[in-house]
């Protein structure tokens, strides 16, 4: 295997002081942007993303190394959060999780780091489900196959709840099954979803209190139908409801409500609506013309700020496209991101710290058609004076850019009656590691920070606390 890696964007940033003071509304910042090519001779598949507690990012997929499909070795690539850059080629590597064809198909994680994964054995024959120790081991610890009385056919999402691991796919009887197994593989108990012809299970949400939404339809399309199902944390059917609507992203709110981003059909030309359902089906509108393209995902923050994962097509160029939205559906702001003349196709994306989206997807160059490469970017959307999140209660605020920061920071606030001040850096231990005066606009120098996170308390002349923020050193 040939790895190697081209950073072709970092951390590029502009702080317009004029404009923060005017609007309300600042653009989320793009933190860098990073491609890998995995194998030159053929198409890489890569269909797994998780985060792990140390800052790690892991990529799992799959691609072909004979002239046939059925000839498929599975791989995890290894990451760092704060700037994108490989770890270390040994947790760039193979894994052989079968006798036959690897498919790494999806991929999540526990509480304590180990990455679970699942996919095909062999064309035609049951799916395996497999534990990886995490996260500087990366070996196999089990393989489950033909974990049901029946065959499964496909395993379709992993989630990961708070004291294990649920699976949904389906049996080759045609049935949907969701399964929970705990860390050590044991199965805590199979619930069965069984209309009639089904066709596919499309997405799934899990909510604060492990219940699990599941959007999926059944029969051949046009005349499919849609259905949104809510299981409780025991695997009970709360409801099965038969929607008007067909659902393109699904998420979930901070006090357990499903929010989901619909419209009449695929091909209808009619606007999308944002909407959420709660325990009892009822349904509220927020919005019924979010102006999406193709949406992937949806993602809430502490404050009930909703951020949707956009996928769209400009002059023959898919990009990524992140809209904010407030929690009553108001648009705030809205962002693209890509490259002029390549493709860029998004499979997976997540939500760190409610402050950063990191996605995982394919970049293939227009003109040359090359085999694509796995293409990791990362989005700060935390830094933003639409959010609540970086502020404290009174009308003094106050933003760090770059953030993360090597070497240089700045610090800028939108009140210019603050005057002199100062700040303080701690560290996670609380510690005192640098202070200095601050004049409404600073830059700050940041060299002897070792990489980590530190806080930084910002202070009026009058000694009074007007913020505090968290800065992540990538020194």
């Amino acid at each position: 295997m040939r790895y190697e890696s081209k950073q072709i964007n970092r951390m590029k940033y502009l702080l317009l002081l004029p404009i923060l003071l005017v609007s309300n509304c600042l653009p989320a910042q793009m933190l860098w942007s990073n491609t890998y090519q995995i194998s030159e001779n053929f198409s890489n598949d890569q269909r797994g993303l998780v985060i792990l507690d140390n800052g790690e990012i892991v990529v799992g997929g799959f691609y072909n190394t004979g002239t046939s499909s059925a000839t498929r070795t599975s791989f995890l690539l290894s990451a760092e959060l704060a700037t994108g850059d490989s770890i270390d080629f040994a947790n760039c590597t193979s894994i052989s999780l079968c006798d036959e064809r690897n498919d790494i198909l999806v991929m999540a994680r526990n509480q304590e780091n180990d990455i679970f994964t699942a996919g095909t054995q062999i064309f035609g024959a049951s799916d395996y489900l497999a534990r990886i120790n995490g996260p500087n081991d990366l070996s196999v610890n089990w393989i489950i196959n033909n974990f049901s009385p029946e065959n499964v056919h496909s395993i379709f999402y992993i989630e990961s709840v708070s004291d294990g691991m649920i699976i949904i796919g389906r049996f080759s009887n045609v049935d949907y099954f969701v399964i929970k197994f705990n860390d050590a593989g044991e199965q805590m108990w199979s619930t069965r979803l069984s209309p009639s012809s089904p066709s596919n299970v499309l997405k799934v949400a899990t909510l604060p209190n492990d219940n699990i939404a599941i959007y999926y339809q059944s029969g051949n399309f046009p005349n499919n139908l849609n259905f949104l199902a809510l299981l409780d944390a025991a695997g009970n059917i709360q409801y099965n409801l038969l929607t008007e609507k067909t659902i393109f992203a699904l998420g979930a709110t901070n006090d357990n409500k499903i929010i989901a981003l619909q419209k009449d059909d695929i091909f209808s030309d009619g606007p999308y609506e944002l909407v959420t359902y709660d325990e009892n089906t009822a349904t509220t509108v927020l919005s019924d013309s979010c102006n999406v393209n193709f949406p992937r995902e949806i993602f809430i923050n502490q404050n009930d700020e909703i951020f949707i994962v956009d996928d769209v097509d400009i002059t023959d160029d898919d990009q990524l496209k992140i809209l904010k939205l407030s929690s009553t559906g108001d648009s705030l702001w809205s962002e693209t991101y890509g490259e002029t003349g390549f493709d860029y196709t998004y499979y997976e994306s997540e939500f760190v710290d409610d402050q950063t989206i990191v996605f995982m997807g394919a970049s293939r160059n227009n003109i040359t058609s090359q085999n694509p490469k796995i293409l990791l970017m990362a989005v700060d959307v935390s830094n933003l004076p639409t959010s609540n999140n970086n502020f404290t209660t009174n009308e003094d605020r106050f933003l760090i850019y770059p953030n993360p920061g090597r070497n240089e920071i700045k610090i800028v606030t939108n009140n210019p009656e603050i005057g002199q001040g100062f700040y303080r850096i701690y560290n996670l231990d609380g510690r005192l590691v640098q202070e200095a005066p601050f004049y409404s606009q600073e830059t700050i120098d940041i060299r002897h920070l070792v990489y980590g996170v530190y806080s930084i308390e910002l202070f009026n002349q009058s000694k009074e606390k007007i913020g505090v923020e968290k800065l992540i050193s990538v020194n």
